[in-house]
């Protein structure tokens, strides 16, 4: 699982599924995390099997959301995320 999550893909998808509400369609998903279709139907049975989402079918439309796990692993890398860009403001300039 680590493998999966330390790529920039998987983990934009994951913070995509938390920030939004609803039930985001799948070109939506694609767009927000920058990553082909193909890519996202590759990526949704390695995170299912790794149990940080489930997928549900309602009428044509498949619906992604994070478990429990899935949301308290995303919590965690959007805290990372807060934490990066505070850091990075917080670097001291060269003076030229």
């Amino acid at each position: 699982m680590l493998e999966l999550l330390l790529r920039e893909k998987p983990v934009a998808l994951m913070l995509c599924l938390k920030k939004q509400e609803g039930e985001p369609s799948l070109s939506f998903l694609v767009a927000e995390s920058k990553m082909t279709y193909v890519y996202l139907m590759e990526l949704i049975p390695k995170l299912k099997s790794a149990g940080l989402i489930t997928e549900e079918k309602k009428g044509k439309r498949k619906v992604l959301k994070l478990t429990e796990k899935g949301l308290a692993v995303a919590s965690l890398f959007e805290e990372l995320k807060k934490k990066e860009n505070v850091g990075m403001e917080q670097k001291p300039q060269n003076p030229v």
